[in-house]
């Protein structure tokens, strides 16, 4: 019985044409399927909802592309809910629907994706993309525009009683360096904990003592 269980949810993951062994001592399995052993298990409660740490962190390319098809087949036929956790900006611009971006333990930027991406509030969430490697000149034209540091240096040395991001900020103030921002509503329901937003555009201050970092006060 519990192989029978166990091969219907294997029926699920894997691809039609390619066949598993498997007996009550253990299971012969392909390293590139592993992901989606841990997919079937996960099934086996019904879940409505199933979080992904780092789903394809050490997975390559092309195992990858398998792992993330997977999962949107997964997704569309049994009516799932994703939530990712992960650093690969690819994977979530692919995958997600709505965006949660996270600095040192505090959510600073959250909204739809396509908007996140296309026209973000935070400086951290500006810093972070213009960070995605590209291949073409037009997919760099389109990378927003980051020309300061992004040293982590500075953030470990001089924490910040507002902002946590403030010590590699370029537009930090005073009031970024004291207060801590309140999470904003810009439209659609795209939120940012930002003093000094995007589309509000302070210049960096050129004249106070420049932190390494890009930082200054």
């Amino acid at each position: 019985r519990i192989l029978n269980i166990l091969g219907g949810l294997l029926s699920l993951v894997v691809p039609p044409g390619r066949r598993l062994e498997f007996n009550l001592l253990g299971l012969s399995l392909l390293r590139s399927y592993a992901s989606a052993l841990a997919l079937a298990r996960a099934l086996a409660a019904e879940p409505d909802i199933i979080i992904l740490d780092e789903p394809t962190s050490a997975l390559d390319v092309s195992v990858q592309a398998r792992v993330l098809t997977l999962l949107d087949d997964l997704r569309k036929r049994l009516d799932l809910t994703y939530l990712f956790i992960t650093h690969d900006l690819s994977v979530i611009r692919n995958m997600a629907s709505r965006i949660a971006v996270m600095y040192r333990g505090r959510f600073v930027e959250t909204g739809p994706t396509k908007a996140v991406f296309s026209a973000p509030k935070h400086r951290y969430t500006t810093m972070l993309l213009s960070s995605v490697p590209v291949v073409t000149k037009a997919e760099e034209d389109i990378k927003p525009h980051w020309p300061w540091s992004r040293s982590t240096l500075e953030a470990e040395e001089r924490p910040s009683k507002g902002c946590a991001f403030a010590p590699r900020c370029p537009f930090a103030s005073d009031l970024c360096w004291s207060t801590v921002p309140p999470n904003r509503d810009f439209a659609d329901n795209h939120f940012a904990a930002c003093h000094h937003p995007n589309d509000e555009e302070p210049s960096p201050d050129t004249d106070a003592e420049t932190i390494e970092g890009g930082a200054t006060r």
